[in-house]
């Protein structure tokens, strides 16, 4: 599984991210998740990270965030996808993604892209008072209107 996050909602990516991490962590354990830099990791090492086997599980998973503002390692990035191996799960979390570069359009076409928008008003207020059944709560959309227009089209905050 080779997915990529992208989008302006960094509440939405964060989230997703977490999630991802989890899940793969409570069937694992911690000992196979690795996180790269990928702005400060050279692509010899991000190679290593997603072609070396798991340790002592039967998957791993390399998250890479911001491969894209290392220029040399994501040029190389039709590379390190395809090495990644059958035990890999590899995530590459690009909150802001330049759409006209071919490292875009080599993430578009060789992995899951997950876009995450910034959300409007009706959006977050149906996502408001979903988040609120969700915790046990309860939240009409009225009233999820009335917070959403007082707090703005801040996620974090309305989350809290």
């Amino acid at each position: 599984m080779i997915i990529t996050l992208t989008g302006s909602n960094s509440f939405g990516l964060r989230q997703r991210l977490e999630e991802l991490e989890a899940k793969f962590v409570a069937e694992q354990g911690d000992l196979a998740l690795e996180r790269l830099d990928g702005s400060e990791t050279d692509a010899s090492a991000i190679l290593d990270a997603v072609q070396s086997l798991p340790f002592l599980a039967e998957r791993k998973m390399v998250v890479v965030r911001n491969l894209s503002q290392n220029k040399p390692a994501a040029e190389a990035i039709e590379q390190i996808i395809s090495s990644s191996g059958m035990t890999t799960d590899l995530i590459i979390y690009e909150p802001v993604l330049d759409r006209r570069t071919n490292y875009f359009k080599v993430l578009k076409s060789q992995t899951q892209l997950e876009e995450y928008a910034e959300l409007d008003a009706h959006q977050l207020s149906k996502w408001l008072a979903d988040e609120a059944k969700a915790r046990g709560g309860q939240l009409g959309l009225a009233d999820a209107n009335f917070l959403v227009e007082r707090v703005g089209a801040h996620q974090q905050m309305l989350a809290m």
